[in-house]
């Protein structure tokens, strides 16, 4: 009965790649000529670039409601995490965007860093501002760091999987051209073709958004299996949040290689140190990763304070 289920099995593998295979080699490329605003009502547009954002939040707001629950915490401190998570993310994503990709611009007018609706959020920066937010969290609500990190992080790829979406929809941030039959070509003169003109197509390219969609989603799969099927974020604290740096930021680095340069100091940089901006701003991050799991894995982090489910501070 087994040998025969698994036959079945190989014979539809089989079939389905297969029909893959035909399907992209009538392929040459993907036309990409998606509209990103979903409406405008006079000077107001809502792009749906804002709705991943939103959705982002969303879903990390009702899966850290689940932990809690899960674990007996106390459910009001849910909402006051999502505003430091939020803001610190909001508020470090631009500030990174400033200071490492338009550092001239920023240095001469620092308060374009409050010019939100300009666009550019650098995801570098928000994972630091967000570190940042979730330290003041625990300090001021007696909540270890650790034990927060441990569970906040469950969120973040799940969260940047939409937010990449949300670059596809804006048809931002790909890649070189390639000829693989699921390039897509994007258009490059988006504003004139929203208002009427033909659109100018880049050459078949890298769909690196959906790259890094499908990774942070098998990320957030792995580290929600870690979570719900061992103990190591009891045994060991401060590891899942050790996998979480590495496991993010060197997927994030191997799809940068396939990105184009963003800007002009993005250019500089690379042609300087051979490596762009974003796989430069990786690298403390995976060597941040590794160290903290090693420390965790030694239990350098297990007798750090605990809280009840009341939000009181006990020791071990």
């Amino acid at each position: 009965m087994y040998t025969g289920a698994v036959l079945s099995v190989l014979a539809w593998m089989w079939k389905i790649s297969y029909l893959a295979g035909n399907f992209f080699g009538m392929l040459q490329y993907i036309d990409w000529n998606f509209d990103p605003t979903l409406f405008s009502i006079g000077g107001f547009q809502l792009r749906y670039y804002s709705l991943t954002w939103m959705a982002a939040f969303v879903a990390g707001y009702y899966l850290f409601g689940y932990i809690l629950k899960r674990e007996g915490r106390d459910i009001k401190l849910l909402d006051n995490i999502l505003v430091y998570a939020f803001l610190g993310t909001l508020i470090g994503s631009r500030l990174g965007h400033c200071i490492f990709y338009e550092d001239a611009a920023f240095w001469r007018n620092p308060l374009q860093v409050l010019y939100i609706w300009q666009g550019g959020l650098a995801s570098h920066g928000a994972a630091v501002g967000m570190f940042v937010g979730l330290w003041l969290f625990s300090r001021k609500y007696r909540q270890p760091f650790v034990w927060v990190l441990d569970r906040v992080i469950l969120t973040v790829p799940l969260g940047g999987a939409m937010i990449r979406l949300g670059n596809l929809f804006n048809s931002e941030v790909y890649g070189h051209p390639t000829d693989l039959p699921f390039a897509f070509r994007f258009i490059e003169n988006l504003p004139a073709w929203s208002a009427g003109a033909q659109p100018v197509y880049s050459l078949p390219s890298h769909p690196t958004q959906i790259y890094e969609a499908v990774i942070y989603t098998l990320i957030f799969v792995v580290l929600m299996l870690i979570y719900m099927r061992t103990q190591t974020t009891r045994r060991y604290p401060g590891a899942l949040f050790g996998i979480f740096l590495m496991l993010l930021f060197v997927s994030r680095f191997m799809v940068e290689h396939l990105k184009l340069v963003q800007d002009s100091v993005d250019a500089r940089f690379m042609a300087e140190w051979g490596i762009n901006i974003g796989q430069a701003l990786s690298v403390p991050f995976i060597v941040a990763g590794a160290i903290i799991t090693v420390m965790a894995f030694r239990g350098r982090f297990a007798n750090h304070t605990i809280t009840d489910a009341h939000g009181h501070a006990r020791h071990k």
